[in-house]
């Protein structure tokens, strides 16, 4: 993941994750100075399951506690998009595998 996310233009990536990350699997800065921050969280599904609409909202829910402005949540699966977040990109499987391509 942090190969796509330096190829894309930012600067410092921070991985999080384990017991106790609060939701966020890692954040990383898009900016120089590290002002601006946006956290993602990363879900590995087998075929058939899906992110659903409380895996979303308890990322948001994860956004707002933690003071993050932006999110995004990358998954190898699908979205059933029930819930609509504006702050938050959704990475599926599909396009993260576009992602991967490009890097290589």
């Amino acid at each position: 993941m942090s190969k796509i996310i330096f190829k894309n233009g930012i600067l410092r990536c921070q991985k999080r994750g384990g017991t106790g990350d609060g939701g966020i699997d890692g954040d990383f800065a898009i900016d120089k100075f590290g002002l601006e921050r946006l956290a993602f969280q990363c879900k590995f599904f087998l075929d058939g399951n899906h992110v659903t609409s409380k895996d979303i909202d308890a990322f948001a829910g994860s956004l707002s506690k933690l003071g993050y402005q932006k999110g995004v949540f990358i998954t190898t699966s699908k979205f059933i998009k029930s819930s609509e977040h504006k702050n938050i990109t959704f990475i599926d499987g599909r396009k993260l595998a576009k992602l991967i391509t490009n890097i290589l």
